[in-house]
């Protein structure tokens, strides 16, 4: 987790967001320590794309494993053609990235960010278009579970190559 914080705030999710981001070096000796240990590495958060040097990270991440590196995200930062490119020269091969809903209705609610499903979406289809594989990811609930078969419409007709993830909410607390 290379930060805690998020750009969104949903309900279901098990990150202690209010957590202080850890020191650049320890973020650094972790991805050194999976690398160096023959490991994937995932740079996840919170929401990965709010820490300044991701870029940095990612192409150190890439030195050190032979393995596809991936970004565990909700691309709404990567509406940013620049961040985007600069994502992509670092090395970037994958990203899983969470879309909670088909319509910016559902998933701005679910979400708790008004507007973010549109960067979202505009996210996914710079990731599609520099060819990372994209996994997206759908937390089902009670205020998005009748938009799933036209979420998987969406994701069919506008991110061919990108595969489909499900996934429940499970229990947590947040007790740090």
């Amino acid at each position: 987790r290379v930060v805690f914080q998020c750009n969104q705030a949903c309900r279901f999710c098990f990150v202690s967001t209010h957590l202080p981001a850890a020191s650049d070096a320890a973020v650094e000796a972790a991805i050194r320590a999976a690398g160096g240990a023959g490991r994937k590495i995932i740079l996840s958060g919170g929401e990965p794309t709010l820490h300044p040097r991701l870029p940095e990270l990612v192409r150190l991440a890439k030195s050190v494993s032979s393995l596809p590196v991936q970004l565990q995200t909700n691309a709404i930062r990567l509406d940013d053609a620049a961040l985007m490119a600069a994502l992509v020269a670092a090395g970037l091969d994958e990203a899983f990235v969470s879309l909670h809903g088909a319509s910016a209705a559902v998933a701005d609610a679910v979400t708790h960010a008004p507007g973010t499903f549109a960067r979202t979406v505009i996210g996914l289809d710079h990731l599609h278009a520099a060819g990372i594989v994209v996994q997206i990811n759908f937390v089902i609930c009670q205020a998005n579970l009748h938009e799933l078969p036209d979420w998987i419409a969406l994701l069919a007709a506008r991110w061919p190559r990108a595969f489909a993830n499900i996934s429940f909410v499970a229990p947590s607390t947040d007790v740090v």
